[in-house]
């Protein structure tokens, strides 16, 4: 798989030697280390994973805090097969991911809790937790199965994006799906928003703790919307706690404000920086990035072929190269 990038031939745990070290004093870099400090914090003893097979399988015994109108609980396998269906779907009219990627970030998303357990958001020790628990869950899945194996690329890929903020397309929608599917599991006829029943949670704190979840991929966001208005039609219906106002103006208002937000803070400052001179070397270093702006003498000197990216009338045609060349846009 090569969509994967540069990232796979990052170290299996990319950050500082200290950020693994818990408080225990277990280093989850090391498998044995790993294995004991999850049966610690979650007192139980671990599956047994050969296979990706197993792994699936342990996601089947796993339980995510969602439950179903009858008070059982969904399982972990269970929401990523409705996160890959709807993943799938969105996918459909997006060129820029290929499908196949999509199903295997889907199917590798919540690996970490193979092994590393669901979290809870309202569980602080689990939310305390949940870094070491997922860095010591990848340490022992990378221990198990074949590292070039394409769930595997993908999975550390996944935790790479995590880690460094760096999304591909699919990734990126994987991730926001991830956060709609919940929203989606909550007005399913067999859940009825049970859980927002039963806390009384204010509809407008939970759209506007919501949205921000979703909005740096615009396909998402419109799902999550979707979601999030027909959950604010039902509430009243469901006996939550009432509020006042019209659901979709309420989610409207805080898509589009978490939208510009995200704008602000991420993509125009992106968009905004300065183009760099760099000298041309003729060659080029995973580290960084080829240069926007280049001297076409320079250029010249490596029998490299300078195309301009804005063109005039006068602008002379580029020979037909004799033998093969580069190309630099």
């Amino acid at each position: 798989m090569s969509y994967i990038g540069p990232e796979s031939s990052v170290r299996l745990h990319p950050l500082p030697a200290e950020a693994y070290l818990t408080p225990e004093g277990y280093d989850v870099r090391l498998p044995r280390d790993a294995q004991a400090y999850l049966e610690e914090v979650r007192q139980k003893t671990l599956p047994i994973i050969r296979t990706e097979d197993d792994v699936f399988a342990a996601l089947a015994d796993e339980l995510r805090a969602a439950k179903y109108l009858d008070g059982t609980r969904e399982s972990v396998l269970s929401h990523t097969e409705h996160v890959k269906r709807i993943c799938l779907e969105d996918a459909q009219d997006r060129p820029d991911i290929p499908l196949y990627e999509v199903e295997l970030d889907a199917d590798i998303h919540d690996w970490d809790e193979a092994l590393g357990g669901d979290t809870i958001i309202t569980d602080e020790a689990a939310e305390a937790t949940r870094f070491h628990r997922g860095a010591a869950n990848a340490t022992l899945l990378h221990q198990a199965l074949p590292a070039n194996s394409p769930y595997m690329r993908a999975y550390m890929g996944y935790r790479w994006s995590e880690i460094t903020g760096i999304w591909t397309p699919s990734r990126r929608l994987v991730k926001t799906d991830d956060k709609a599917a919940a929203y989606e599991f909550q007005i399913r006829d067999d859940v009825q928003a049970k859980l927002h029943a039963e806390r009384q949670e204010d509809f407008a704190d939970i759209v506007e703790r919501g949205m921000p979840k979703v909005v740096m991929d615009t396909t998402a966001m419109y799902r999550m919307m979707g979601a999030l208005t027909t959950l604010g039609e039902k509430y009243e219906e469901w006996g939550c706690k009432p509020f006042a106002g019209n659901p979709r103006e309420i989610v409207e208002f805080f898509a589009y404000h978490a939208k510009a937000q995200f704008m602000a803070d991420y993509e125009m400052p992106t968009r905004s920086r300065p183009a760099e001179l760099v000298t041309f070397t003729g060659q080029t270093a995973g580290s960084r990035l080829i240069q926007k702006i280049i001297d076409p003498a320079e250029a010249d000197e490596f029998g490299v072929i300078h195309l301009e990216s804005r063109r005039g009338k006068t602008t002379p045609q580029p020979p037909t190269p004799s033998t093969s060349a580069s190309i630099v846009l």
